[in-house]
């Protein structure tokens, strides 16, 4: 899943951007957006330690550009500098769905928001869900079970 995220961060994340992270792990998407040239990344996972692992590994790869905090889901991300033009979240459907009446309020107008971890059976719930809060479906990558899915705000 992190694979698909990834895709499609790689083909439609722009040069520039600002991009979140939810649920970073060990931070393999923040540092791909880093390296990609976003402007500037910030990255939050609910285990402590996943962000010290991300943090040596944002370290490691020399991402100065990438901040990474402790948060449940979006409850430690501010928009003290604007709303994000990228947003990443490689989590589970339900959380996912949960989320989709709060996330658009963090992302741009026409600003993209790819979820990733929705196994084949949750997809259409997924898509619908984000749907019914503004955002439409711009792209979608499958293997085996998985999708994910780039949503942009409307």
């Amino acid at each position: 899943t992190t694979k698909l995220c990834a895709a499609l961060l790689e083909q439609y994340m722009r040069r520039g951007d600002y991009v979140l992270d939810i649920g970073t792990g060990s931070g393999i998407l923040a540092i791909s957006a880093s390296r990609l040239g976003a402007d500037r990344v910030k990255c939050y996972d609910i285990d402590p330690v996943a962000v010290r692992v991300a943090r040596e590994n944002i370290a490691s790869n020399g991402c100065r550009n990438v901040e990474c905090d402790v948060s449940d889901l979006l409850k430690a991300v501010t928009l003290d500098e604007g709303p994000f033009d990228f947003v990443t979240a490689n989590i589970v459907a339900d959380i996912l769905i949960r989320m989709a009446g709060d996330i658009g309020k963090y992302i741009r107008t026409g600003g993209y928001l790819a979820v990733s971890g929705v196994i084949d059976r949750q997809a259409d719930e997924v898509r619908r869900a984000m749907e019914a809060h503004g955002f439409v479906l711009a792209d979608e990558l499958t293997d085996n079970d998985w999708h994910a899915m780039l949503l942009q705000k409307e």
